[in-house]
């Protein structure tokens, strides 16, 4: 089984990879070499590709945003390894979710990272709570109060989020959270709910926590 590497995290990952493989270098196939430039010019590990491919020296394919002909050309003219030259620049995101996208990392397994060196998200000139972005961008509206994880770990993944709307929509009655329900709407609590609320209060005492064991 392969380790995680720099590969998990590169642009090209989640696009078809026969768009990187042009069956030439004139014509036609110059719109398709520009798009496949485009995903490189975004791309986080650039440089890593751009070492990789220097190395390797694959006979075909478009790696860092050079086809094999241009890898060619620099190695005639002796140019440094393109990981050692100034990186392209990324164009700015032209909407949030593209923004959101640049700083995440999915893990393979079901969550998504946050990889910014920043807590905050900015786009045009606002600053944006990357959590709230991510329920935004998952669930097709701004989240209402606290946005919560239900996986246990610092993930971003929108099926992993919940705010105060569905916590309440998921308050079915026997849970602690349908007592909770209760007493927002001004009601009395039914028997399942005062007993899972009795039940929750003995579990915290006793473990320190109100979940029940698995």
């Amino acid at each position: 089984m392969r380790t995680t590497d720099w590969r998990d995290r590169a642009a090209c990952r989640y696009e078809d990879p026969d768009l990187f493989f042009p069956a030439g270098t004139t014509g036609t196939f110059l719109l398709q070499i520009e798009q496949a430039k485009d995903v490189c010019r975004r791309c986080p590990v650039l440089a890593h590709c751009a070492q990789w491919a220097w190395e390797t020296r694959p006979s075909d394919g478009i790696f860092a945003g050079l086809t094999e002909p241009e890898r060619r050309y620099r190695r005639r003219q002796k140019r440094p390894a393109p990981s050692t030259m100034p990186p392209v620049p990324q164009p700015k995101p032209t909407t949030l979710a593209e923004a959101f996208t640049r700083h995440i990392t999915p893990t393979g397994d079901g969550h998504v990272l946050w990889t910014g060196s920043s807590r905050q998200l900015k786009f045009q000139g606002k600053a944006y709570t990357p959590l709230r972005v991510a329920f935004l961008l998952g669930h097709g509206r701004d989240p209402e109060g606290l946005v919560r994880r239900t996986c246990g770990r610092a993930c971003f993944a929108a099926e992993h989020l919940t705010d105060w709307r569905l916590r309440y929509e998921g308050a079915h009655c026997g849970t602690r959270p349908g007592y909770q329900r209760h007493l927002r709407d001004g009601e009395t609590p039914c028997e399942p709910c005062r007993q899972a609320n009795t039940d929750a209060d003995n579990r915290l005492r006793r473990t320190g926590t109100t979940r029940a064991a698995a």
